[in-house]
């Protein structure tokens, strides 16, 4: 292959095409795509478009590639058909954006228009003409007269339904939403199955609130085009577009399992997980889509993007440096290599750069958004807000709207505009309704102006949101809420019947945490105002943490009547769940749902209620859909993972918690499922750092056995006996030791040590007598007693384990083994464990006769096990009587440390042992 490329290299640089041409079509099979599209190049370089365009089109019915788009296009547009030419050099140009094929866009649509233009001249033109007129100019983004020739169009043939898409098109980009869903609308009535109509539906429908719809909208056409890569990435495309950045990435999964050399699908892939922020993930995407697609300035300019984002900053300033030597305009080449310089505190260079890109590039909020960044943190607010309001008028949705208007709001605050930033974060909350940050900082600003029930109302909403991060708003806020008790207190003074004004300052002691004060200022507020519907709601929840469920609900009930909110029908929810009535909290939270379509906390709480009556599907939907609604929605993918899990799908699973993890760390049950997942998926290492990271977070007994058998997998088992030993005295029930001792069983086994690993089933199923953890300890011991080659024992110690729990299925299968009912016996029977010997301290001292208060060192079972430390070495667990034969045979010194299952802390053997107390000040002499 390589010489005949070679060969076909050297006739185009001599000029000779043709015979180029012929060399190809004789030395090239139709299963050699690379030789396909040399062919399909020469086609083109000949002039011969038909054939050229007839092979391209045939290449692209098995997969995209941004070449033969171009390619196709520019063939097409030699041959008249100048739309389709102009659709394919677009696509080409969406999946792999290049200067070169910008350019050809313009050449191309400057020729069209000009040809279509000198043919009407000729005839005056028909419906034909100025309908492909329009969307040629549609493509261009020249609406007016995309508009005017869609008239004339529509003046010759008035019931063409085709032309309603197009005016839909113009109407959302002039930002007439209502207008072009009306017109999209009337289209899909007559052509249900156009894909460009419906995506722009989709989006439609996102940009004016309704992204639930949208996204129903985009599952359902996934699902009719799920083989058809060019559908699939423009689905996917969409979905970046709506912000739904984990549906985007499950449809780039689809068309890379459809085209694995799909670069366009990696770059789009790529720029998902930068924005849920997976650097590392995104950074490799964007390499492999640019192995696949080659050089590429954008592609250069979002990998630099992703190595900045992960810190990376030389690479990062390395990949800009490409991107520019590749397109020395490329925006965003630029921008990026400006922030490089801002990361390493040169300023003044980046404002330098960034100016420089605004005088040439300005279209692009990003520009002013970085400028505004750049004054705010030299304290130039005025400057900051001049290029933040020119952000907003950039802007090219609600989200991107709403990210300027609360950057600009902050600006505002810092420069004592209050009522500027006030105005500022409302409107940012109206496009963006639950997003915390704003919601804190329009509390403190109305604090600020001394509006203080709006400021602890803005506070505690944002509490509402993310009581997971109570703590830290609470600390925020705390000075606010003391001035709002102050305030409201001596509003109260001057007029006992301001009923406001109690509820007010019940507001302030609950964001304070102090609820005894907030109840009685709740009352008191339902006393002189009985239809306050919001202190019905705030007494409810008070009941509700108590547990007084009645109570609860029947105050959110009240609150219904008097003030309806979603709010109050998700907590009328949360009481009736309480009460055990699953049906009717159902219904609240659907209507809940009605009232607030976009509040991903309601779906999530639906789902889980979904998933606790068995309905996993629609659990799923739920959390799925609340992911798209905020993608960075820790709980949703908490429960979606813990839904995988359910039905046994181990990676997936591990993915969600992951997710959560990552949006938010300290969740330590969270850490210690994902730890039994790897653990199940044979991931020891992974497994091991999950449970030492929950184990940080407090003493939980299952993290400490679930890092006992990590470790024993990694081949640490002498390591995790230590672990699990040093994990008893931590707790203090019997169930609690029962388990470790049970696991610490299961080690000992594993490492052919079966006299102890009994020993430690038989004192765990004392501990713990209840059938089924009993009959679990009966079957390890006589696993045990059948590698001591004592059968009979084995057989009475199943036939224990079996009347104690007749479901235990490994015990009746070894038993239907033994009594020759079945032909194998569970798999461990089979092949007994080697022997671990487990090692000993080296000699560091002269032997030595022990004696010892066996009062004094003895302890029950289980605390009676011992470990050494020698140096940073230590041995065990071990019992008392192999401690002092340690110890006589000098294996022990004064400065060993001792420590045994009960204690809380290591011990020097000369304050246990007192032969050891006259030498504890003696150095032990060094060895030569």
């Amino acid at each position: 292959m390589q010489k005949f490329l070679k060969s076909i290299a050297r006739k185009v640089r001599k000029g000779e095409l043709s015979l180029a041409l012929t060399e190809t079509k004789q030395s090239v099979s139709e299963q050699d795509r690379v030789g396909q599209k040399v062919q399909c190049y020469l086609l083109l370089k000949n002039q011969k478009y038909p054939e050229a365009d007839a092979l391209a089109t045939k290449m692209l019915s098995s997969g995209l590639d941004h070449e033969l788009l171009c390619w196709r296009g520019i063939a097409r547009a030699e041959l008249g058909l100048w739309f389709s030419a102009l659709e394919d050099l677009c696509l080409s140009q969406e999946i792999f954006p290049k200067r070169s094929t910008k350019k050809r866009i313009d050449h191309t649509t400057r020729r069209a228009c000009e040809n279509i233009s000198e043919g009407m001249q000729l005839d005056g033109g028909n419906f034909k003409d100025y309908f492909e007129r329009a969307k040629i100019y549609l493509l261009n983004h020249d609406y007016s007269r995309a508009s005017r020739d869609l008239d004339s169009a529509e003046a010759l043939k008035p019931d063409a339904n085709e032309i309603a898409r197009f005016r839909a098109e113009i109407e959302y980009a002039r930002g007439n939403l209502a207008e072009s869903l009306e017109k999209i609308d009337l289209f899909l009535d007559n052509s249900k199955e156009d894909l460009e109509a419906t995506l722009l539906k989709a989006r439609i429908k996102a940009d004016t609130g309704r992204l639930r719809a949208a996204l129903g909208l985009l599952r359902k056409t996934a699902r009719s085009h799920r083989k058809k890569e060019s559908s699939l990435l423009k689905i996917a495309n969409c979905r970046v577009a709506i912000r739904d950045f984990h549906g985007a990435i499950r449809d780039f999964d689809s068309t890379i399992e459809l085209n694995e050399n799909c670069s366009a699908a990696y770059f789009g892939r790529g720029r998902a997980l930068l924005e849920i922020r997976q650097y590392d993930q995104s950074v490799k995407d964007f390499e492999k889509a640019i192995q696949l697609g080659g050089s590429n300035a954008t592609l250069h300019a979002h990998l630099g993007e992703a190595l900045l984002s992960k810190a990376a900053q030389k690479e990062a300033s390395a990949s800009f440096k490409k991107a520019l030597k590749i397109e020395p305009d490329c925006w965003q080449a630029r921008l990026g290599y400006a922030r490089v310089r801002q990361m390493r505190n040169k300023r003044t260079e980046a404002l330098q750069v960034a100016q420089g890109l605004l005088e040439k590039q300005g279209e692009h909020h990003e520009v002013h958004l970085f400028l505004g960044s750049l004054h705010f943190d030299e304290k130039d607010f005025v400057s900051a807000i001049d290029r933040f309001t020119d952000a907003i008028k950039n802007c090219r949705n609600r989200f991107e709207t709403a990210s300027c208007l609360y950057r600009r709001g902050s600006a505002h605050l810092e420069n004592e505009q209050i009522p500027e930033a006030i105005d500022d974060f409302d409107k940012a909350l109206k496009l963006r309704p639950f997003h915390v940050g704003t919601l804190v900082w329009r509390g403190y600003a109305n604090a600020k102006q001394g509006r203080w029930a709006n400021a602890i109302s803005d506070l505690q909403a944002a509490i509402d949101m993310n009581p997971m991060a109570s703590e830290q708003y609470q600390k925020l806020g705390e000075f606010i809420a003391q001035q709002a008790i102050r305030h409201f207190g001596s509003v109260i003074r001057e007029n006992k019947s301001d009923a406001e004004a109690y509820f007010n300052r019940g507001m302030a002691n609950l964001f304070l945490g102090n609820q005894d004060k907030a109840y009685l200022d709740f009352e008191k507020t339902l006393q002189l105002a009985p239809r306050n519907g919001e202190a019905q709601v705030r007494l409810g929840t008070l009941f509700l943490k108590d547990n007084q469920s009645k109570k609860a609900y029947s105050f959110f009930s009240d609150a219904m009547k008097s003030k309806p909110s979603a709010q109050a029908l998700l907590l009328r929810a949360e009481a009736m769940l309480q009460l055990g009535v699953i049906q009717p909290a159902l219904l609240d939270i659907r209507d809940a749902i009605r009232t607030s379509r976009n509040n991903d906390r309601l779906y999530v709480r639906r789902g889980e209620l979904h998933a606790l009556r068995g309905n996993l599907e629609k659990a799923l939907d739920d959390f799925t859909l609340s992911i798209a609604l905020n993608f960075d929605n820790y709980q949703a993918f908490r429960e979606r993972g813990r839904l995988f899990l359910r039905r046994g799908l181990l990676p997936e699973a591990a993915d969600d918690l992951t997710m959560s993890l990552h949006f938010f760390p300290k969740q330590p049950d969270l850490l210690r499922e994902r730890g039994e997942i790897h653990l199940k998926l044979e991931h020891y290492e992974q497994a091991t750092e999950d449970f030492e990271l929950a184990l940080g977070y407090g003493h939980c007994l299952k993290s400490y056995i679930g890092r006992g058998m990590a470790l024993l997998n990694l081949e640490r088992g002498q390591e995790a006996l230590i672990w699990l030993t040093k994990a008893v005295h931590r707790f203090d029930s019997k169930a609690a030791w029962a388990e470790i001792l049970r696991a610490r069983a299961e080690i000992f086994l594993a490492l052919g040590r079966f006299e102890r690993a009994s020993a430690d089933a038989r004192m765990a199923s004392k501990l713990n007598s209840t059938p089924e953890f009993a009959s679990d300890c009966y079957y390890l011991r006589a696993l045990c007693s059948f590698y001591h080659k004592d059968r009979d024992h084995a057989i009475k110690t199943l036939e224990k384990a079996n009347n104690l729990d007749e479901n235990h299925e490994m015990a009746e299968l070894a038993l239907d083994w033994f009594r020759e009912m079945a032909d194998q016996p569970p798999t461990q029977w089979l092949s007994p464990p080697t022997k671990v010997r487990p090692t000993r301290p080296s000699v560091c001292g002269n032997p030595e006769k022990i004696e010892f208060d066996q009062k004094t060192l003895e302890a029950p079972a289980p605390m009676d096990l011992w470990l050494v430390k020698q140096e940073d070495e230590e041995f065990g667990p071990i019992p008392l009587k192999t401690v002092i034969s340690w110890a006589s045979e000098g294996r022990i010194s004064a400065e060993s440390m001792l420590f045994r299952t009960d204690w809380g802390k290591w011990r020097s053997a000369a304050k246990v042992l007192p032969q050891f107390a006259n030498k504890s000040h003696q150095k032990t002499p060094k060895a030569k």
